[in-house]
């Protein structure tokens, strides 16, 4: 799952999933509500590792995205962070940059991204090297917009 939130620990902007997959489907549909509902009621700084109503979620924070990760067995969470940050260095090896902008562009490249990532809940192929042949998509770069001067001719 993956959200935009602002940096300040007060979330006054609306929170949404910008990607959710059940890969096992052992968790709730409503988990990424869970999730939030954590996020926004928690008194002191959500620790990066939690269990609510008997998921356990472990996050990351990059710029103004959270990345989570969800599981109802018992994982180290060392792995999980790993995974995290793998998916992390995924998506900006292949986007160029990872915010809000590149997700939702290339939001069937990242879905395609995860499927040979994880199989069945289980780490895969873990590095970008290894998953370029098996990515059919194209990435959907950001546009750059160069202003020419303006002349007086």
């Amino acid at each position: 799952m993956c959200c935009p939130t602002e940096e300040t620990p007060s979330l006054t902007k609306t929170v949404i999933a910008l990607l959710f997959t059940l890969v096992r489907g052992d968790l709730l549909k409503n988990t990424p509500e869970i999730f939030f509902r954590q996020l926004k009621t928690s008194q002191e700084a959500l620790k990066p590792i939690f269990n609510a109503e008997g998921i356990n979620f472990a996050f990351v924070r990059k710029s103004t995205l959270i990345l989570v990760c969800t599981t109802r067995f018992n994982v180290s969470p060392p792995f999980l962070m790993e995974v995290l940050e793998r998916v992390c260095k995924m998506i900006k090896d292949f986007c160029g940059v990872l915010n809000e902008e590149s997700i939702r562009k290339n939001f069937t490249l990242i879905y395609e991204m995860l499927d040979e990532f994880i199989d069945f809940g289980f780490a895969q192929y873990t590095s970008t090297e290894q998953i370029r042949p098996f990515i059919i998509n194209e990435v959907q770069t950001m546009m750059s917009y160069k202003y020419s001067p303006v002349s007086n001719a």
